[in-house]
């Protein structure tokens, strides 16, 4: 958010009774009050405030105040200087403050009636311009917060004024736990950039004393049982070649070689022991709650809504302190909880293997392989919320744009370069999980909802329509989606309800964990809150500036979306405990190092040298985008990374390599698809030659420029010397690869290559596919190359391609023989037209169709078809001619029998039934009775 300010450091170092005191003076400025009329009352607002206060109270605009604080000390009070003062015309009753209530509360409100303590008094309120002065402490840096207002109002004589500065003077002094907080002081970019987010005086970053500069710690730390390790380490290489330094660890070891209360105890102190030596940024509880335990909060919203367990991981993420100061059953009562976290926090929620094996699948697609001109896309979901009528529509339109509606100003999706859908209530009436399947699958990647929730239960679906074919998104064919609610239980981990009773899966871990879906969800483990006729809710406060964070600060990754959206909250965490409650309870359901796509994807122009030798140092990669990470990876270990600048990245390998074999070079930027190359390592002597590039040529099959099933393959290889001498007399070999293939020609002499150059033979090398190849089989082919004196071993591949055809659909065209109402009826003759779909990759050439039927109420007079070539990944449409006997009951299915055949001994068959007469349906069930073979 952006705030007009003076920021004015003085160092005023005052001996009293031993102890430095450092002042910090920061102004801020305030002018064009909006006055809104509401009855017979009135709400003042300034740009970027907020009210807060107590129901019944004045609606008092408070602004938020962020500021560094000087090294190991806190706030120790706080004076005020005010500018000129403004006095409003006119004769004003501030609103007061109206109750919060769950958005599952279906009573009637009762409107709150101003306090008669406060508004019958003949004084200025608030007594004092500023209120929440909290210190909280990020990585050793100490933060104060407090929130400020330019308004004076006297409710007896109705006088509304305002100053138009404030200056805040901030006294500090030495605190423990200002010192406590020293032990998890790093030099760390990651947290800079956290600050420089965070707080209005970045330019105090630099006061701070740090520890000497490491390059080992470790970014993302992942905790699993020990059965999941395996999968999980997946995932840690992907982000280590990425340069994201990752390490999976093992909760059960972590249980075994930590004391604590509890679990959650246990790992949060493990966390609190290794943060000083890792300095990990990002945090993955790999598991559910019967496998990793959460640790319920405390927080009490009034109204009979105190709730001891709310399963909050951000306790986990916060490292200051215990969270339990006075050791009661309250855990993060108001002012025991770290709010400013070291950690960015996330959960994968799951029962098995498969549920883990999709999670990974869509963060690797989301990532690497999106669809990449649908990114800019948004989906908005409102449903009514109360019948005053309160709209989730409302709340929603203020995620879209600038909206500056309650007196801060957040940035949303922005509306002229993004595509938005809306499903509201509110424009078209009750919609229903019917309408929103296929805008689900569409894979707008953002949605956004607000309405009626339950642990088994959102966005009007129930865990059960959870499917992959109600939501088709494949990451594919559209992208996977990033979901925020602002529904009730819906992120109810623990399973709990309600009630205290616990029931099923959690709609999160379901909409996470199927192949489709949502890459992440950003949902509530207990009751979401609004506010009845007004969108002043608590939880949309978050959600505003949840998409500000993207949007408005440029913030990308998912984890410091989050907690940003949390951190702007704090300067207005009264003793309102609903914000308290909204605090805790949003938790993300996913990858918290997800970089959330803001643009459509664009490639990288990149270039940099093919090899690399033993024990070389640095590495030089060019690139046409500032600000990339360049990361060299060995054997998915990170042995070097640095920044692109001015178009070139020189990397300083700390850990050069000691053998022969492969590295990678990855290069990443925020919406840029990765670049990913892999290349040699080799001696930084002598002669070395490797399989540069390979060509195919499969004339003498279809001519498709692919490696079908069947074909007869040339292969021309490149053969490149990349070391510093000539090699002589170079024999290259290719032995045999797999069992789909068969080698016909292996062997090709190269003669002298010299240093530094490219010898091609073309279709020096011939192989056959068999015809059972499997749909994108992949080849891969040893090269040994021999020289004199040297042995050289490369490698590269291919991918095979096979069409799958199946049955589809039919439609009937019964103009010429029947009565034309398109429906085949007793008596009839009429053309069937039958869609055969190819969803293989592969295509089928000299494609032969034969429809057929054994039902003696059934005739086809015209049964054969011919195509020359079926394309992969397309549908075709076959004409045949079918009769129907003037006998044939009505309401019948006849059943017809397919059978395809084409080139290289390619076939499928089936069976489909054909309606006769009246209307039945077959499909609500399933499958009916259609059924397909093959030999594919």
């Amino acid at each position: 958010m952006k705030v007009t300010k003076v920021t004015k450091v003085i160092f005023l170092f005052i001996m009293l009774v031993g102890v430095n005191l450092l002042a910090l003076t920061e102004t801020y400025y305030f002018d064009n009050p909006q006055i809104d009329k509401e009855g017979e009352y009135q709400i003042v607002t300034f740009e970027n405030t907020a009210i807060i206060g107590n129901v019944s109270e004045p609606s008092i605009p408070y602004r938020g105040v962020k500021l560094l604080l000087p090294q190991v000390e806190e706030i120790t009070g706080i004076t005020i200087n005010k500018g000129e003062r403004i006095t409003i015309p006119g004769s004003f009753t501030l609103k007061p403050i109206q109750r919060k209530v769950p958005f599952s509360m279906d009573k009637d409100v009762v409107f709150a009636e101003p306090n008669p303590e406060i508004y019958q008094q003949d004084n200025i309120y608030p007594e004092e311009n500023y209120a929440n002065v909290t210190t909280q402490y990020l990585s050793g840096y100490s933060i104060g917060f407090l929130a400020i207002t330019p308004i004076e109002y006297n409710p007896v004589k109705k006088e509304l004024s305002y100053y138009k500065s404030i200056t805040v003077n901030v006294q500090t002094g030495y605190s423990k736990n200002a010192a406590d907080a020293q032990k998890f002081l790093i030099d760390k970019k990651e947290v800079r950039e956290h600050l420089e987010k965070l707080v209005d005086n970045p330019n105090m970053i630099a006061t701070y004393q740090l520890p000497e500069n490491r390059d080992d710690y470790y970014d993302y730390l992942i905790v699993t049982k020990n059965a999941h390790i395996d999968k999980f380490q997946g995932l840690a290489d992907f982000y280590n070649v990425r340069g994201i330094k990752t390490i999976v660890v093992s909760y059960e070891y972590i249980l075994d070689n930590y004391t604590g209360l509890d679990n959650p105890d246990k790992l949060r102190n493990y966390f609190v022991d290794k943060y000083p030596e890792y300095g990990m940024t990002y945090v993955l509880l790999a598991g559910d709650d019967d496998e990793i335990q959460h640790r319920g909060l405390y927080a009490n919203p009034g109204y009979g809504y105190e709730d001891y367990d709310i399963p909050a991981d951000i306790y986990f993420a916060g490292l200051d302190g215990n969270w339990n100061e006075d050791g009661d059953n309250k855990w993060g009562e108001i002012g025991e909880g770290d709010l400013v976290t070291e950690l960015y926090i996330g959960r994968l929620c799951f029962n098995n293997d498969t549920e883990i094996d999709n999670f990974l699948n869509k963060v690797y697609m989301y990532s690497e392989t999106p669809v990449a001109d649908e990114l800019k896309s948004a989906l908005f979901l409102g449903e009514l919320l109360w019948s005053d009528p309160t709209w989730g529509g409302d709340y929603m339109d203020e995620l879209i744009g600038t909206c500056s509606t309650h007196g801060y100003t957040t940035t949303g999706v922005p509306p002229l370069i993004w595509t938005i859908e809306k499903l509201y209530d509110r424009d078209i009436g009750e919609w229903s999980k019917y309408d929103l399947y296929p805008l689900l699958t569409q894979g707008y990647q953002l949605v956004n909802h607000l309405g009626h929730s339950y642990v088994d239960y959102n966005m009007r679906m129930y865990n059960p329509d959870i499917t992959n074919a109600n939501i088709g998104n494949n990451g594919t064919n559209h992208n996977f989606f990033i979901d925020y609610t602002q529904g009730c239980y819906c992120g109810s981990f623990d399973n709990r309800d309600d009630s205290g009773n616990y029931m099923c899966d959690c709609f999160a871990e379901k909409l996470t964990t199927i192949e489709n879906g949502a890459v992440a969800a950003i949902m509530n483990s207990r009751y979401g809150w609004g506010q009845h006729s007004s969108t002043d809710g608590p939880n949309q406060y978050y959600h505003r500036q949840f998409v500000d964070a993207i949007f408005g600060e440029d913030i990308y990754k998912l984890g410091h979306i989050n907690q940003d959206s949390k951190e702007d909250v704090i300067p207005f965490l009264s003793n309102e405990g609903v914000m308290y409650w909204c605090y805790y309870e949003i938790n993300i359901f996913g990858d918290p190092a997800l970089d959330v796509w803001t643009d459509n994807a664009q490639n990288m122009v990149v270039s940099h040298n093919p090899t690399l030798f033993i024990g070389q140092t640095q590495f030089q990669v060019n690139c046409n985008v500032d600000g990339a990470l360049v990361t060299l990876s060995i054997d998915n270990e990170i042995i070097g990374r640095e920044y692109v600048s001015g178009g070139t990245a020189t990397v300083n390998i700390f850990n050069p390599p000691t053998a022969l074999g492969q590295a990678t070079v990855c290069v990443t930027a925020h919406n840029y698809l990765p670049y990913k190359q892999i290349i040699d390592v080799i001696p930084n002597e002598g002669p070395y030659v490797v399989c540069s590039a390979h060509q195919i040529d499969d004339s003498a099959g279809n001519n498709n420029g692919l490696v079908d099933f069947g074909e007869d393959i040339g292969l021309s290889l490149e053969m490149s010397n990349v070391g510093i001498q000539n090699a002589d007399n170079v024999d290259v070999t290719i032995p045999s690869a797999d069992q789909y293939v068969v080698i016909t020609d292996n062997t090709e002499n190269y003669g002298t290559i010299l240093a530094e150059n490219s010898v091609t033979i073309t279709n020096g090398f011939a192989f056959t596919v068999s015809d059972d190849v499997p749909d994108f089989h992949n080849i891969l082919f040893n090269v040994q190359a021999v020289s004199d004196t040297f042995v050289w071993e490369s490698h590269f591949s291919v991918i095979c391609h096979r069409p799958a055809i199946s049955f589809d659909s039919y439609d009937i065209d019964d103009s010429v023989g029947g009565n034309g109402n398109g429906l085949l009826e007793p008596g009839e003759g009429a053309d069937i037209i039958i869609t055969f779909e190819n969803s293989g990759s592969g295509q089928a050439d000299n494609v032969d169709i034969i429809l057929s039927t054994v039902d003696p109420y059934l005739t086809v007079t015209q049964g054969n078809a011919n195509i020359p070539l079926f394309a992969g990944e397309t549908s075709e449409n076959f004409t045949f001619h079918i009769e129907v006997s003037i006998l044939c009951p009505d309401s019948y299915s006849a059943q017809a029998l397919w059978n395809i055949s084409a080139n290289n001994n390619y076939s499928e068959q089936g069976v489909f039934n054909i309606r006769i007469g009246g209307f039945f349906d077959d499909i609500e069930s399933g499958e009916g009775e259609w059924t397909h073979a093959g030999n594919g």
